[in-house]
């Protein structure tokens, strides 16, 4: 038990500052790859900015079995420019990015299902962000 709650406690302190360790993935990601500035926590809707643009990050836990029931959930009346969406393999040690779409197309896509959920496979279908240049590298596939 001390070694779980040992493990416990160094995950929170460097997650801290974030919200969890989910928070930490996807908002450090994009920290570090599209040079984020992150917005103080509980800000709403918003988790920080790439280039002039407000950003809601979005971390999945995603494999080939279970991408086809993934999804990021959206408050229909969520104000931001763009969501991210970063994920990685359970058991991996990589993360990606699996992409950044404008809030209008994404908004869309709730009103379609009539749910505040966004299916993973949904969002692949749609055009991505235009004006920020991905590294493929970074993708998802």
């Amino acid at each position: 038990m001390s070694e779980v709650l040992e493990l416990r406690h160094r995950l929170h302190r460097l997650t801290k500052e974030y919200n969890g360790v989910e928070g930490f993935l996807g908002e450090r990601f994009c920290e570090i790859e599209f040079q984020m500035q992150r917005t103080p926590r509980g800000t709403k809707d918003i988790d920080g900015y790439i280039q002039d643009k407000s950003v809601q990050v979005k971390f999945k836990w995603v494999s080939a079995d279970n991408l086809k029931t993934r999804y990021v959930a959206i408050k229909p009346e969520a104000q931001f420019d763009w969501l991210a969406v970063v994920c990685a393999e359970e058991g991996g040690s990589e993360v990606r990015l699996f992409g950044i779409w404008e809030n209008p197309e994404v908004l869309d896509l709730t009103r379609k299902s009539n749910s505040n959920r966004v299916m993973l496979k949904d969002l692949s279908m749609i055009p991505q962000v235009a004006g920020l240049k991905i590294d493929p590298k970074l993708l998802y596939r």
